[in-house]
């Protein structure tokens, strides 16, 4: 999900260009998405994103889709994206906000949901973790005794995309997760987070 333009961090260009360590947002989370277990890559674009959809086509060519909706929310062009790429089994939607997502949470996420019998899931993190890197969050929910943050990863059955489905929550300690670049004060925490070498692989807890 690539359509937005980032006003929060106050560019003068589109969020998914931005560059961390030597690569576009945008590119790093392709690269780990095609080297993970799935079989096909949608980017989806808005009006507000034509660089962001000129670069992913320059690169990638036909290896990754791009389809550009009409940019009426987040929710609104992930479905129409659905719909015109014709997805009617189950597939995963990530925000291009998590520059550090690599392939084995990815895979590993697949494989939780794959487990389970509900048609949907939801990736949250504990809300400990944000706190720990003192990352501002917009959304705390409560559960189970806990406080849990949606991540922006979600997987949903495609064949059944305007219904309500039944979901799963896999709630997820993995530091990597929690810089979603929506602020400069998130760029600058992740920019801290490299520098100090703690770009490390998490402990992952699946909950029900």
């Amino acid at each position: 999900m690539a359509g937005g333009r980032g006003k929060r961090l106050i560019l003068d260009f589109e969020k998914p260009i931005l560059i961390i360590n030597g690569r576009t947002m945008i590119e790093r989370i392709i690269d780990e998405l095609r080297r993970s277990d799935l079989d096909g890559i949608y980017v989806c674009t808005t009006k507000d994103t034509p660089l962001t959809e000129r670069l992913v086509s320059h690169s990638y060519g036909e290896k990754v889709k791009v389809i550009n909706t009409a940019g009426l929310g987040y929710i609104e062009d992930m479905r129409e994206c659905a719909k015109r790429a014709v997805l009617k089994e189950p597939f995963i939607y990530i925000s291009a906000d998590l520059p550090l997502i690599n392939s084995r949470m990815i895979n590993y996420i697949i494989s939780f949901y794959e487990s389970r019998e509900e048609d949907a899931l939801s990736v949250f993190l504990k809300r400990e973790v944000y706190a720990k890197y003192d990352i501002e969050t917009e959304m705390v929910l409560h559960y189970k005794g806990e406080e849990i943050v949606p991540v922006g990863i979600n997987i949903i059955d495609g064949g059944r995309i305007e219904e309500e489905q039944e979901e799963c929550k896999l709630i997820l300690d993995i530091p990597e997760l929690a810089f979603n670049i929506n602020r400069i004060a998130d760029y600058e925490r992740l920019v801290d987070f490299l520098k100090d070498d703690l770009y490390v692989w998490g402990d992952v807890e699946g909950v029900v």
